[in-house]
């Protein structure tokens, strides 16, 4: 696979690409194991107790389950796929509880499985595509990193409430490095299981500080790769959550500079009191937060948005791009141009209720007539089509890939390269439909 050595990152998505730049990730997993496999994950590793290989259920073993999803996705377009690691933590599985205990050795030896079903479900899906030569080229493996909360379960990984409002803040950030050490070492001792990896992406981050634990954590990785003269450094993306609680207001959150609010114009709770919710810290600090792990060591390739309600993603969109338009600095992230690639992947439409541990509807997409490009009358179009097309509008949005020209002149697209794909309850119907807009030609 592609970006080997330390500085690579810039040239290992390109052939993945369409001409304007957009690209289609995989759906949801572990919803994709509960709606279409009819398996259930209520332990607390949700769809990782399947890399247990004595794991079976409804007529499943565990590891079928998971290379059969990862088929899934890629059978209809996806062309990066991330491994069944996102709940993956030597922690997680030794919370289990019998029949099935675990060593933290042997919970390590499970997360690296991983990988291999994800790369054995790639080499499956290119060997049937090969005759093809539009569509062999290889997709690539992202290993799924979730946050300290998911972890901690009961949707705290939405909340970002880890350990209160009180918690002591070097106690915190030495157990967030920690954890993010840990796993990241399970993986990188292992070298033909490390070089299967071609991205890191460390998801549904609700907190900055994790952020700057998990950049600590990389120095400390890239260090003892260097010193065991290994060069392999997949490109790493940090993708964030904006949570809305089922009432479509601001989720509770303690009153700390660490936590992300929700967006300007989408808090709720702001206009309820009269506040100025442009004061909120919000994505000008996740921006400068990203931007200061570049040129670090490891390459950092861009920031994402998953495992939020679809209906958010435009705000968030405009405000990372309007955020990126006026850095006066440039920043070297790892991709072709320089800039930032974004990873957009919102959920299906539900949100998922951690204490309740069942899904609640939600709204649909609002993105509005900024443009028409793809965007026949909505009655024709199925769920999956209106959600695919309104993800697929946003990448047409004025400086998102396109340079602005006004009377001001030229300002230059905000990203690289966008990536479109789903979280929860994003179907392969999903995806099909993303394919089918980014790749016409192949559909």
């Amino acid at each position: 696979m592609a970006g080997k050595s330390k500085e690579g990152g810039a040239d290992i998505l390109e052939g993945l690409l369409n001409a304007e730049r957009i690209g289609v990730m995989d759906g949801g997993f572990a919803t994709h194991l509960e709606d279409a496999l009819h398996l259930s994950t209520p332990s607390p590793l949700w769809s990782a107790a399947l890399l247990d290989p004595t794991c079976e259920e409804a007529g499943w073993k565990g590891h079928d389950a998971v290379r059969a999803t990862h088929r899934a996705f890629l059978d209809v377009g996806a062309r990066l796929i991330e491994s069944a690691s996102y709940q993956a933590s030597t922690q997680s599985f030794l919370k289990s509880k019998p029949p099935r205990t675990y060593t933290a050795a042997g919970a390590e030896e499970l997360m690296r499985q991983s990988v291999t079903l994800a790369h054995e479900a790639i080499a499956s899906h290119s060997s049937k595509q090969s005759v093809e030569t539009a569509t062999s080229k290889t997709p690539l493996l992202t290993l799924s990193l979730g946050p300290y909360g998911a972890m901690l379960e009961g949707g705290r990984e939405y909340s970002g409430d880890y350990e209160g409002a009180s918690a002591d803040a070097v106690s915190l950030s030495k157990k967030l490095h920690t954890f993010q050490m840990n796993r990241l070492q399970a993986y990188a001792e292992v070298k033909d299981t490390w070089e299967k990896i071609d991205l890191i992406a460390f998801e549904t981050l609700p907190r900055l500080d994790e952020v700057g634990e998990i950049g600590r954590a990389l120095h400390d990785i890239d260090v003892e790769l260097t010193s065991k003269g290994q060069q392999h450094r997949p490109p790493a993306y940090f993708s964030f959550v904006f949570p809305e609680n089922a009432n479509g207001e601001e989720t509770n959150k303690p009153n700390n500079d660490n936590f992300l609010p929700l967006p300007p114009d989408m808090s709720a709770a702001a206009k309820r009191t009269g506040a100025d919710p442009s004061q909120h810290r919000t994505v000008p600090a996740l921006v400068e937060c990203v931007k200061s792990l570049c040129g670090q060591g490891w390459p950092i390739l861009g920031l994402g948005i998953n495992c939020t309600k679809p209906h958010l993603i435009q705000g968030i969109v405009r405000d990372l791009t309007q955020a990126f338009a006026q850095q006066k600095t440039s920043s070297t992230f790892a991709s072709k141009s320089g800039k930032p690639v974004l990873f957009l992947y919102p959920d299906g439409g539900l949100t998922w209720d951690g204490i309740a541990r069942c899904w609640r509807s939600g709204a649909p997409m609002t993105a509005d007539k900024a443009t028409e490009v793809n965007k026949p009358h909505a009655s024709s179009l199925s769920e999956e089509e209106t959600w695919a097309r309104d993800l697929f509008a946003l990448t047409q949005e004025p400086g998102v890939l396109k340079n602005v020209c006004d009377s001001g002149g030229t300002s230059e697209a905000a990203f690289d390269a966008v990536w479109l794909g789903g979280c929860c309850k994003a179907s392969t119907g999903h995806i099909a439909s993303l394919s089918r807009l980014v790749y016409p030609s192949q559909g």
